[in-house]
């Protein structure tokens, strides 16, 4: 159930959406799960699950950019907004905005002054019960602050989006309704 690093899949919603990069990855992981399981369940479990030390840096992350006029997070009640939310396009969820969704991916993410960066959770059901999540993250650098700020936050991106796929399995697999 451990996300591993993978190299880059076709997307059509990033294709459609994103076609240019100056940084990307993927992570894959494949799990098995006894109730039938969609893409829109793993991005309401990414805003269920995270992990708290991954809201305490995310915390961290907006004190310290808002200074910088960066998009911040400015969400007081998160599990009120999150119960309004829905997984369609146009709508978000703090820095998370759908920006395009099929019926086996949907894209997330947010444009700012120094980067745009998008979150594409892409679900494949091989079989009755086994499934193959992978999350990609293209990011498109504007200026030199959007990579100086990316060179700071790569290692901690590296680090975070296994342990969030991990707890975001975790929840689709046990919570499931």
């Amino acid at each position: 159930m451990k996300a591993q690093k993978t190299t880059s899949r076709e997307s059509a919603l990033i294709n459609q959406n994103f076609p240019f990069a100056d940084y990307s990855d993927s992570y894959k992981t494949e799990f098995h799960s006894a109730y039938q399981i969609t893409v829109n369940d793993l991005v309401y479990a990414f805003f269920d699950s995270s992990p708290k030390w991954i809201e305490k840096l995310f915390a961290l992350r907006n004190t310290v950019v808002k200074i910088f006029g960066l998009k911040v997070s400015e969400l007081n009640d998160r599990k009120g907004q999150r119960e309004l939310f829905k997984v369609e396009k146009g709508n978000g969820l703090g820095l998370f905005k759908v920006f395009d969704k099929n019926d086996n991916e949907v894209m997330l993410g947010e444009d700012d002054k120094h980067l745009d960066f998008r979150v594409l959770f892409h679900l494949i059901k091989n079989g009755n019960d086994h499934y193959v999540f992978t999350l990609t993250t293209p990011v498109r650098f504007h200026n030199a602050f959007g990579r100086f700020y990316f060179t700071i936050i790569k290692p901690f991106h590296q680090f975070i989006v296994p342990s969030m796929m991990s707890s975001i399995v975790k929840k689709v697999t046990t919570n499931k309704n």
